[in-house]
């Protein structure tokens, strides 16, 4: 688990080239890591940073590597161990990384990730159809059959964390996105952005 702390440029549109720093170090922990938290001011974009500055780093041959890039100094960055049990270069053996960017937090967010990752991974209309699988089945069988690993990029996730009378597709998304990330060899890492001030609100579900 990373945490990424950023700010936004005050009274101005952000360019994002001048946080290249940043996103090329998300790169890095995303592609080491199974899981990084990102943090934002109140007011930040998170979606243009993470569409015109991180995701154009991404999506290429696993083998790739940047060198290391220092964040700005009103970035923080806390690192984890990855406790991951993975064969020392298993990283660079997949052949593709399909990148998957999911923001739709409404009553049922798990069949709505399901599906942006088979389109995400152009899949066939016989897979789409196939029966209900978990998400970690998912992405098991599709890293396997393309040979590929997938970054999640969970943003606005404190739109997910606000309660709602009906808290069934809540669960049901926290249950499947726990069991995928035990998963301890599946090919998957996850970034989860959201604003600092829900930081309170992640609650259990950071300690699960």
């Amino acid at each position: 688990d990373n945490d990424v702390i950023t700010d936004p440029s005050p009274d101005v549109e952000p360019d994002w080239h001048a946080h290249d720093g940043e996103a090329r170090l998300l790169v890095e922990l995303l592609r080491t890591s199974r899981l990084a938290v990102l943090y934002c001011e109140p007011g930040t974009d998170k979606t243009a940073f993470l569409k015109s500055a991180l995701m154009p780093l991404l999506g290429r041959r696993m083998g790739d590597r940047f060198k290391p890039a220092a964040a700005r100094e009103t970035g923080v960055v806390v690192p984890f161990p990855d406790r991951r049990k993975r064969a020392a270069g298993q990283e660079s053996t997949r052949k593709r990384e399909f990148v998957v960017h999911f923001d739709d937090w409404q009553d049922q967010p798990l069949p709505a990730l399901l599906s942006r990752i088979h389109q995400v991974a152009n899949t066939c209309e016989a897979e789409r159809s196939a029966p209900w699988q978990r998400l970690g089945d998912t992405l098991e069988a599709l890293s396997s059959r393309l040979d590929a690993s997938f970054i999640i990029l969970f943003d606005r996730f404190e739109e997910f964390l606000v309660p709602r009378p009906d808290q069934e597709g809540q669960a049901q998304f926290i249950a499947a996105w726990v069991e995928a990330l035990h998963r301890t060899t599946l090919p998957v890492s996850f970034l989860v952005a959201l604003d600092e001030e829900a930081r309170s609100r992640l609650g259990s579900l950071r300690s699960r």
